[in-house]
């Protein structure tokens, strides 16, 4: 099974260099035939098959694997987390995934796959099994904040967070009823809490929602071009944990995650074109493992000497600075750029390139001496 695992991972690096046609969608033996193993295409694919079948790869046991070959146990810092969902497979396979930020993207680290048409059971329950499973994983080895949106800003999952002592950032609706003091209790929605364009407003021990058993923080900004302010709500007295600025920070990390999303997508095509006729939800999570860990090996390939020559060598780069870098290339590119020179350079480039990144992998992403990984 792990042999299986690290072919798959291997296809997905080389497929995703590939040009593909029918809009960039992958296929299950596009993957296949870009397996190591011997055999032939059709045998390959069987085994792909077998591999996505089965059961025993269990992605929700897969997450502290991930954590440890990410290296986000060794950072020694406050690992933002982000939570959201998306559609797969044509829109037949929704995913509940949480990415930790890694530079200006996310890497995945835990999800929840369900088929849209024929899911059983509440998505509260799913979402909270999702978030209780990470919670349970990271604590004690990883210092952590969970990120999350509109969608999440749920009175029942906010009650479960507070009560297990989970720091959180998540975003509530303009309209939410709440009850703060400001030289008596007042009740209004959250749009008509006073506040000043540019400064950070932070109310305490806010009661949530118009039943009041829930006290939070409330922390509104609204900067310049906002279409409407920022309402997050913190656990309630953090303010030394979670400082308004830096509370602020986490949340516009929070597009990151769509970023990520996008390449999943687009760059390594798991897009409407890959699809599973039996237990699709189960398989795609398998596949999402396996999407993780390519993803990961990119992003680290992205900072290594190599990717840096080739920057050097293919950026043309803007005449005026824009969001703070006259960069033209992102980092998946530059990391697939690399991987199409070491596979065009001689044969066996790409294993060489791969087989340096994983001889100093003791960090992850962040490893010391990537930057001297360079192929001759």
């Amino acid at each position: 099974m792990l042999k299986s695992l690290v072919e798959v991972v291997g296809a997905l690096v080389e497929v995703s260099t590939r040009v593909r046609g029918w809009y960039g969608r992958l296929s299950q033996w596009e993957i296949a035939r870009a397996m190591s193993c011997a055999g032939t295409a059709k045998s390959r694919y069987k085994r792909l098959g077998r591999f996505m079948g089965n059961r025993r790869l269990d992605s929700r046991r897969l997450m502290m694997g991930l954590v440890g070959f990410s290296g986000v146990a060794a950072w020694g810092q406050i690992v933002p987390l982000l939570v959201d969902q998306t559609s797969l497979c044509g829109d037949a396979v929704q995913a509940i995934v949480a990415s930790f930020v890694c530079g200006t993207r996310a890497i995945p680290l835990a999800m929840e796959t369900f088929e849209k048409v024929c899911a059983s059971g509440s998505q509260n329950v799913r979402e909270w099994n999702l978030l209780q499973r990470v919670v349970d994983g990271l604590r004690g080895c990883v210092r952590f904040v969970l990120v999350m949106d509109r969608g999440y800003a749920k009175a029942v999952l906010i009650e479960r967070l507070l009560q297990r002592q989970v720091p959180f950032v998540i975003r509530v609706c303009r309209n939410v009823i709440v009850q703060y003091h400001d030289g008596g209790a007042k009740r209004c929605a959250l749009e008509r809490l006073p506040h000043k364009q540019g400064s950070v407003v932070r109310y305490h021990d806010v009661r949530y929602l118009e039943g009041g058993r829930i006290c939070v923080d409330v922390v509104v900004f609204r900067g310049r071009g906002f279409a409407e302010p920022w309402y997050l709500i913190v656990p309630p007295k953090s303010c030394m944990s979670l400082p308004d600025e830096q509370v602020l920070d986490w949340y516009r990390w929070r597009m990151r995650i769509e970023v990520s999303f996008r390449d999943f997508k687009s760059w390594l095509g798991a897009r409407g074109g890959l699809r599973f006729v039996a237990d699709p939800a189960e398989k795609m999570a398998r596949m999402l493992v396996c999407l993780a860990i390519a993803y990961t090996i990119l992003l680290a390939l992205s900072q290594t000497g190599e990717a840096r020559r080739v920057r050097a060598e293919m950026e043309v780069r803007r005449r005026r600075s824009r969001h703070g870098t006259r960069r033209t290339l992102s980092a998946l590119t530059v990391a697939l750029l690399t991987v199409i020179k070491a596979v065009a350079g001689h044969s066996g480039g790409l294993a060489s390139l791969l087989s340096a990144l994983m001889a100093c992998w003791t960090c992850g992403v962040h490893s010391p001496g990537l930057d001297e990984i360079v192929l001759h």
